[in-house]
């Protein structure tokens, strides 16, 4: 990955107060994110809203220097709030991934605390805290700062897809792998970050869906942002090729995974977007011929 290694995971501890339980990093623990995790509903006043999309939000803050993103999971249905008492809450099952993630060796943002809103054992909503890199930018803004010809030419596909089958190869995927899911910085060494988990997990019994669940996602962005996306699919696609090293025959059967979940993920996009993009047959699955 593009930064360096990743970070020693620091040991957690406990704390509760009143209904919400949680953990936060033990060098935080006599800290103002302590006194923040009291009462969390009170920071998406005082930080600066980055995103709200379905029954999550999530606002940017600052402390000490350092600059944290706060991660809400609002309450859902009476179900999936009993299955969480098995599960564990989205921010505790969030907090997993990212400690799985960064045992593996992938740069992700590093977890300061969690809390659980608990209704008796029950959790009902969630927390999370993150440490915030501001020297990075998402791959869809570095591409529209950049413009198509410097981005293709600065190699930030390349060095993305490399990066990928890295994630591959330690027996993970990530789940959501859109543009804005990736974080990279300059000059372009691959992938600083990659963010929101939620969707991610171990390759398990099903790694070849699970690898072309994420590089269809990652393609559907390219077709949607590039001026030229053949290029950009063919780029992205001969360096993952090259950094997996996967006999032709089983590139061949994920390229056709891939390039049916990309045509789908473009006709799912295509009325709240207002487009018609699709892929011209044949074209994401001719990047084995590079190979051969």
């Amino acid at each position: 990955m593009a930064h360096g290694p990743v970070p020693a995971a620091r040991s957690m501890v406990r704390f509760r107060e009143g209904a919400l339980w949680g953990r936060i990093r033990s060098d935080l623990a006599s800290t103002a994110v302590r006194a923040w995790m009291r009462e969390p509903e009170r920071l998406f006043d005082r930080g600066r809203p980055v995103k709200q999309a379905g029954n999550t939000r999530t606002v940017r803050l600052a402390e000490a220097g350092q600059e944290y993103l706060l991660k809400h999971y609002r309450r859902r249905l009476l179900l999936q709030d009993l299955l969480s008492v098995f599960r564990g809450s989205r921010a505790a099952r969030a907090l997993a991934r990212s400690e799985l993630f960064a045992r593996r060796g992938i740069p992700t943002p590093r977890p300061a605390a969690m809390v659980e809103r608990r209704a008796g054992m029950l959790p009902v909503e969630s927390y999370i805290l993150f440490e915030f890199h501001p020297g990075l930018e998402t791959l869809s803004e570095a591409a529209r700062r950049l413009g198509d010809r410097t981005f293709l030419e600065r190699g930030f596909l390349e060095g993305a897809a490399r990066d990928v089958a890295g994630l591959h190869g330690a027996g993970l995927y990530h789940g959501d792998l859109k543009w804005s899911n990736i974080l990279v910085g300059e000059p372009a060494k691959g992938i600083g970050l990659l963010v929101d988990l939620d969707g991610a997990g171990r390759l398990g019994l099903r790694p070849r869906r699970r690898r072309a669940r994420d590089l269809s996602r990652f393609l559907a962005d390219a077709y949607e942002i590039l001026e030229d996306p053949a290029e950009g699919a063919r780029r992205f696609l001969a360096a993952y090729l090259g950094a997996w090293g996967a006999d032709l025959a089983e590139a061949e059967r994920l390229l056709a995974l891939v390039e049916r979940g990309t045509v789908h993920r473009l006709r799912r996009h295509s009325g709240p977007r207002g487009h018609t993009l699709t892929v011209p047959p044949g074209e994401i699955r001719s990047v084995v011929q590079e190979l051969r």
